[in-house]
């Protein structure tokens, strides 16, 4: 059994058959879920209760199997995947307040019969980037509902959008919002193998290997309900920014932040310039820290990761620096063992120089030749 596995919930299980190709086993629809399937398939439910995804998901695993099997894991062709250059659609349920308040400016301008009302299903869409409208239609960038901000795409429900293809409006404005400005399921899930696994140490986007575990300090808590769930999902289909929850941290917590922060800096020697270019603070926000003053909560957050990444690499420069030292301390003799060496010598008439007068040429002369011997052990053992 073969395991690839992209973070915690992203991976894949499966066998080779007698060609070399993947068998899957067992796979995961992390991240893929909130997306409706671009093509039939007769055998979902048996093949979601066998493997655990559906025929496209297991077509994409299969992609990402194959791009690893070539030698380029980072570049899963997606596009060669059936329907897959087909606008990627999420269902939608105005199940509550929060996502029918998506429709409020909507329903306020189109008659009753066309509004949204509680419990409707319908299609969410994502709209491409200010670049790739950029590439693809420039003059889109002109109109109105590019001038303020991105579109919010949506439709009535289809179950085939392949044979029924039901018009896109913007949610807010109600205007018309043609399909070459929805992104595909190819550019939606470009970057659905290179997901962070943010939870372990060396598991960046650009890392491989085995994961080892983050040594974690709790500097606050901000406790939160169940409205924090499927922020991926709300992200996918098109969440504006303002509606999503900002949650802040307790006075008495940043008060305990704040010393942390500066307790770490005094204790590693951390320059105040080289905290603040790091963290991307200005000065003025770490002398408001300091004197007790309320600074943003995101620049609290950046000096905290930024003095816990300074932190981390001097103790890693300390750590190099003790190991340097151990192999070099064994190389170097001791001072009584360099004056026992010249005693030895000045005793031996076949050493020049054995005489009183020429003690001291004696001693510089094997001290000098052991430290050479000492630095060229050190440097074949720092090779």
């Amino acid at each position: 059994m073969n395991c690839l596995a992209i973070s915690a919930k992203r991976y894949v299980l499966f066998d080779r058959g007698e060609d070399g190709a993947p068998v899957i086993r067992k796979a995961s629809a992390h991240g893929l879920g909130h997306l409706l399937s671009p093509y039939k398939d007769h055998e979902r439910g048996e093949r979601i209760a066998r493997i655990g995804v559906e025929l496209w998901e297991e077509d994409l695993w299969r992609a990402i199997i194959r791009a690893f099997d070539e030698g380029r894991p980072d570049k899963v062709d997606y596009a060669s995947l059936t329907n897959f250059d087909q606008p990627a659609a999420s269902r939608y349920a105005a199940t509550n307040q929060t996502l029918l308040k998506w429709f409020d400016r909507y329903n306020a301008v189109v008659r009753p019969a066309d509004r949204v009302w509680p419990f409707n299903f319908l299609l969410s869409f994502q709209a491409k980037s200010n670049m790739e409208m950029a590439v693809t239609d420039p003059d889109a960038l002109s109109s109105h509902a590019w001038r303020r901000r991105m579109p919010h795409p949506a439709s009535r429900y289809s179950t085939d959008l392949i044979k029924d293809r039901p018009p896109v409006f913007d949610r807010h404005t109600g205007e018309s919002i043609p399909w070459p400005w929805l992104k595909s399921y190819a550019r939606s899930l470009v970057r659905h193998h290179l997901h962070s696994e943010m939870k372990f140490s060396g598991g960046a986007d650009d890392q491989r290997g085995t994961l080892r575990r983050r040594n974690v300090q709790a500097w606050a808590v901000i406790p939160i309900g169940k409205e924090a769930d499927n922020l991926e999902e709300r992200e996918a289909l098109g969440d504006d920014a303002d509606d999503v929850l900002q949650w802040e941290i307790a006075g008495h917590d940043r008060r305990k932040l704040a010393s942390e922060i500066e307790e770490t800096v005094r204790g590693c020697k951390i320059s105040d310039r080289t905290l603040t270019r790091h963290a991307g603070v200005s000065h003025h926000t770490l002398a408001a820290l300091r004197s007790g003053k309320r600074v943003p909560l995101h620049s609290l957050l950046s000096l905290a990761r930024a003095v816990e990444e300074l932190r981390q690499l001097v103790e890693a420069e300390s750590a190099d620096d003790e190991r340097w030292r151990g192999r070099r301390a064994p190389a170097l003799p001791s001072i009584g063992e360099r004056r026992r060496r010249c005693r030895e010598a000045r005793r031996d008439t076949s050493v020049p120089g054995s005489s009183t007068k020429g003690r001291k040429t004696c001693h510089s002369r094997i001290e000098g030749s052991l430290l050479r011997v000492s630095g060229a052990s050190a440097s074949a053992d720092h090779m």
